[in-house]
């Protein structure tokens, strides 16, 4: 009876762990490029253009932005830090840094959440854009040029 429960907790042991690595199996990779958007808040779109080292966040596309380096930690975690803004609402946040963990990949968007002065943020999502002109409308029709 031992050795059954000594063999059981062994397979246990191996079994957990690797069905729970195969879980956390995702592609990073197509993150670290191309054009992305989220809803900051309602009929709110923001674009975001990245490559491996910067990436540009548009208020209204190519008027109002913030443009962040990259920092890679690991494939699925980088550092944000704002180094230039050009829109009045975001006020004097040079300098400021983020950390995102990816937490899933999915065909039409990412997961992630996100570490700010040391407190950690409800998971969110960052679409794959496809349209480009279609997020640049509903930019235009829903905010205010300062």
């Amino acid at each position: 009876m031992k050795l059954l429960f000594v063999s059981l907790m062994i397979m246990i042991s191996v079994l957990i762990p690797n069905a729970y690595a195969a879980n956390r199996q995702f592609d990073c990779t197509r993150v670290k490029r191309g054009m992305f958007y989220y809803e900051a808040s309602p009929d709110l779109f923001i674009i975001i253009e990245r490559n491996e080292n910067f990436q540009r966040q548009h208020r209204l596309y190519e008027t109002f932005y913030k443009v962040e380096n990259i920092t890679w930690m690991d494939p699925c975690s980088y550092i944000l830090k704002t180094t230039e803004l050009n829109d009045p609402f975001l006020g004097n946040e040079i300098g400021s840094e983020s950390e995102i963990r990816i937490v899933s990949v999915t065909e039409t968007y990412y997961e992630y959440i996100t570490k700010e002065n040391g407190k950690r943020k409800d998971k969110q999502k960052i679409y794959f854009l496809k349209d480009l002109a279609k997020i640049i409308e509903k930019q235009k029709k829903y905010n205010v040029s300062d």
